[in-house]
Formats: structure tokens, C-alpha cells, sequence
């Protein structure tokens, strides 16, 4: 369905199935994949390539030469800048900002207001406000402990980190009393902290 107040330009290509709400702006020689979703406002420049089952929420912006992989949710205010990559079955939260030329991997959940700069290896978890200027703004370390946990640490708004454990987000001064409440000194975990604060000091 492709709302009368949406503008298509020439050479543009809609997959069977596909959603275009009003107001939303498909540049020329754009492609959207199958049963792909694109909500009210938002703003497709030229060149860009969309794949299958892909959610773009409200007010999207994707500047010229874009590519998004299959199944991949882009929720309300994301920019991705010119030639940005996001690999398949990713994620990317509200009012974040993907910097022009970046590659983010498969498997990716980027967090709220977030200003990616670097690529993104796949499976990395990026939590809100996050500012990864260089590949050493994150870290993710595991498995650990009989639970095979990954624990994902990054940069955030200000210089500081914050560290994502399961559904915990603390920092480090918390994340280490949490860990030295829980384990004893010789632990993986202990040994974790050791490694953030070198790659974070």
C-alpha cells in the first residue's frame, strides 16, 4: 500500500507487499525490498537500496547510497548519513545518528541518541547516548562463567562508559562492587575489569 501523499522518484523500485506512509519521500532509483515498512515522514534520498521485511519508522532520515539488509528496525528520528551499511537483523533505537561511510555489522542493537562514527562488528549491543568515535569507544568481552555471559562495554555521552551485564546497565565502579560481591578476586569477571579499565583509561 503506498499512501497518495507519499512522492516516488523516477526509477524507484517497491517490492510486493511493501507499506508507504504519507508524506514519506522515496528519492530516485531507490529499491525496497518485500514487505518492508516505511512510516509517515520519512525522507529517502536517491541510490538508496532497502531489503526484505525491513521496519522504518516515523520521520527516518537515509541519505544517498544507503544500503539496509533484510529484517532490520530503523525506529523514529534515525539518520543514517550518506553510504552508511547496516547489516541484516539489526536494530537501531530513536534519534540516533549513523555518521557517514559506516559499516554496522549483522545482528547489531544500537540503544536511543546514540552517535556512531566507527564500524560496528556484528552482534555488538550499543546502549543509549553511546559516542563511538574509534573501534576503542567499545568492547565487548566473553563468554564468561558457567552462564557463557557476554558483557558489552561503551562510551557514552560526556566520556564516561557504561557496561551492559544481562539486563544490567551500571558503570564500572558499580559493576565492580556488584562483581566483587558476587565472585572471588581471581574470577573471569575480576579479570574483565581488568582489561576495561586498560582499554578505557
Amino acid at each position: 500500500m503506498i499512501s497518495k501523499s507519499a512522492t516516488i522518484g523516477k526509477g524507484a523500485t517497491i517490492g510486493k507487499g511493501a507499506t508507504i506512509g504519507r508524506g514519506v519521500t522515496i528519492g530516485d532509483y531507490v529499491t525496497i525490498g518485500k514487505v518492508t515498512c516505511i512510516l509517515d515522514g520519512a525522507i529517502i534520498d536517491d541510490d538508496v537500496i532497502i531489503g526484505e521485511e525491513v521496519f522504518i519508522s516515523r520521520k527516518v532520515r537515509l541519505q544517498q547510497g544507503v544500503f539496509i539488509g533484510d529484517q532490520v528496525a530503523l525506529w523514529d528520528n534515525v539518520t543514517l548519513e550518506k553510504n552508511v551499511h547496516i547489516g541484516s537483523d539489526t536494530e537501531i533505537d530513536h534519534s540516533t545518528k549513523i555518521k557517514q561511510g559506516v559499516l554496522i555489522g549483522r545482528s547489531v542493537i544500537i540503544g536511543a541518541k546514540a552517535i556512531i562514527y566507527a564500524q560496528i562488528l556484528g552482534g555488538s549491543r550499543i546502549g543509549n547516548e553511546a559516542r563511538i568515535k574509534t573501534k576503542n569507544d567499545y568492547l565487548f568481552i566473553g563468554p564468561l562463567g558457567v552462564c557463557g555471559r557476554v558483557i558489552y562495554v561503551y562510551r557514552v555521552k560526556g566520556g564516561g562508559i557504561k557496561i551492559k551485564a544481562g539486563c544490567s546497565i551500571s558503570d564500572l565502579t558499580n559493576f565492580t562492587k556488584a562483581v566483587n560481591a558476587k565472585y572471588n578476586k581471581d574470577s573471569q569477571y575480576h579479570h574483565a575489569i581488568e582489561l576495561i579499565k586498560r582499554r578505557f583509561k
